[in-house]
């Protein structure tokens, strides 16, 4: 019985598909099956991974009509015979030693459950956005803590196709819930059944950006975002969501808007008293815009903070003022 079980949804990937089942089969850790889940394609990535099914007895081809990849991602679990789980996607590439490396890391770290890996962003984009993406995707990790609040307040810190499981965790969680932002639901729900996150500090994965990827998709209506926002609102306010409540937003912009919106959705009694910015003045929304230093005159319940570019400043300021990350503030994007 092979020790890990490599599980890949499949979904009109045939321009980059060849790359990663090979990056997968030519690993230098061996002893491992293959579960692909074509969730039906209309291109020509079935008979891409037929043709290498028939070269390697490793790989396990499931094909069906489309359900998505939550129903892929739970159906290869159910199927998976190895010890370990780990996670691919169709258009990134593993380095040749990422599953060596990973399971040696399980093995010698019993208290870790989900093991992650830094990542090189590749793709046809400029080098800015590689580098911010990278930036995003590798905050390292601490060991000794649960990493709940950098997942909670930094979105893709934790590179989805990079992790590697302990299959007995993930069937315990039962697998994963439907969201868009289905990885981010599995990380805040584990580490609230107390398993363990961790992030080998080392790029173990190319991680592909392109104008099909699954993010980019999901976020073209914002809804991968919305989702974000709702998971994280659970997981802080445990579903407590009928008291009265009253808000600032920091960031007067797109951002703002739809923390507001999934706020007030959540919030039936919730008011939003203020948007904070530093770069604009009068109201947004039809409320009232204040400067960083004003928020001291108001009294407020909490604060979201929906702006990427002056996150670390919205945070540092308000911390500054003596509020804690979660209890009192929390990034929404």
């Amino acid at each position: 019985m092979a020790k890990v079980s490599v599980v890949m949804p499949v979904y009109n990937s045939e321009k980059y598909l060849k790359e990663s089942i090979e990056s997968i089969l030519n690993q230098s850790y061996s002893d491992l099956e293959f579960i692909i889940i074509n969730d039906g394609s209309t291109d020509n990535s079935f008979k891409i991974i037929k043709e290498y099914a028939k070269l390697d007895k490793r790989i396990n081809v499931i094909s069906r009509e489309n359900k998505g990849i939550v129903y892929s991602l739970n159906e290869a679990i159910r199927l998976a015979k190895g010890e370990y789980i780990a996670r691919m996607d169709a258009d990134d590439i593993s380095a040749p030693k990422r599953i060596e490396k990973q399971i040696s890391f399980l093995k010698s770290h019993r208290d870790i459950d989900i093991l992650g890996t830094q990542v090189k962003v590749v793709g046809n984009i400029s080098n800015d956005i590689k580098e911010k993406n990278e930036n995003k995707l590798n905050i390292e990790f601490d060991i000794y803590d649960d990493n709940r609040e950098k997942i909670l307040n930094y979105w893709y810190c934790l590179a989805h196709p990079s992790v590697m499981f302990r299959k007995d965790i993930l069937r315990e969680l039962k697998g994963y819930n439907d969201f868009k932002s289905e990885d981010l639901d599995l990380w805040l729900r584990a580490i609230e059944s107390g398993f363990k996150i961790y992030k080998l500090k080392e790029e173990l994965i190319y991680f592909r950006m392109h104008e099909e990827s699954k993010t980019r998709v999901d976020n073209q209506n914002y809804e991968g975002l919305k989702d974000g926002i709702k998971i994280k609102l659970i997981d802080v306010f445990k579903r407590e969501f009928k008291k009265d409540f009253k808000y600032i937003v920091w960031g007067a912009s797109n951002g703002g808007k739809i923390t507001k919106e999934v706020l007030d959705e959540f919030f039936e009694k919730s008011q939003c008293i203020a948007f904070v910015d530093k770069f604009k003045t009068g109201e947004f929304e039809k409320i009232r815009i204040l400067h960083p230093k004003d928020i001291n005159h108001i009294k407020f319940d909490y604060v979201f903070i929906a702006t990427e570019p002056g996150k670390e400043e919205a945070m540092s300021s308000l911390k500054s003022m003596g509020l804690k990350c979660i209890k009192d503030f929390l990034s929404t994007v």
